[in-house]
């Protein structure tokens, strides 16, 4: 591996970052309790980065070479997708998932009633087609300089795999809460929060 480089996703890489997000999450505890399958998840990101992202969503790639290796997918403060995208997003993920669409609705709904009430930067994916090659260090450290930079604010995220907390906490993120008692049967998730950098 050669040395890796990071910056914003082009338009024109759309299937490359759902491709690459497909790739990194196929083992995700909470996409396997939703009904995870190679067949589904494609579409399932596709519907995610179109409706719950859409244009405004800040992406970065990670490269080794020209290859992209890892993806890291940033909702600005205050980001919330608009009724008419959430009422769009539905049939496509129904065709994705079938009955088990409502888990993934459930899930999402949860976790939302526990995110800060302040405005914050929100990491809602990071993922590394290949663990233990720095891809994740190199992708946040990319943004949170970027943020830092602009004046900083708050940063928080949802780790549904505690092996990475080590990670997050690297860069500042602490638990505030491991989330336990969703929706039945849904494994835990951690949500972390960091201070803005003064």
């Amino acid at each position: 591996m050669g040395a890796l480089t990071v910056r914003p996703a082009r338009p024109t890489e759309r299937d490359v970052v759902v491709d690459t997000l497909t790739r990194a999450f196929r083992d995700d505890p909470v996409n396997r309790y939703i009904g995870s399958r190679p067949e589904r998840d494609r579409r399932v990101w596709e519907t995610l980065m179109r409706f719950e992202h859409g244009g405004d969503a800040v992406v970065d790639v990670a490269l080794d070479g020209t290859d992209v290796v890892g993806v890291g997918v940033w909702d600005r403060p205050g980001h919330r997708p608009p009724l008419s995208a959430r009422l769009l997003a539905g049939p496509y993920f129904v065709r994705a998932l079938g009955r088990e669409a409502t888990k993934g609705a459930h899930v999402e709904q949860w976790l939302r009633t526990h995110r800060p009430q302040e405005p914050y930067w929100y990491l809602a994916h990071l993922g590394a087609v290949e663990g233990g090659r720095g891809v994740g260090t190199a992708l946040l450290t990319h943004r949170l300089g970027e943020i830092d930079a602009a004046g900083g604010h708050t940063a928080y995220l949802e780790s549904s795999n505690e092996r990475n907390l080590p990670l997050y906490e690297r860069f500042g993120f602490i638990v505030t809460e491991r989330l336990a008692g969703g929706p039945a049967g849904s494994p835990p998730v951690w949500g972390m929060l960091r201070a803005p950098v003064d």
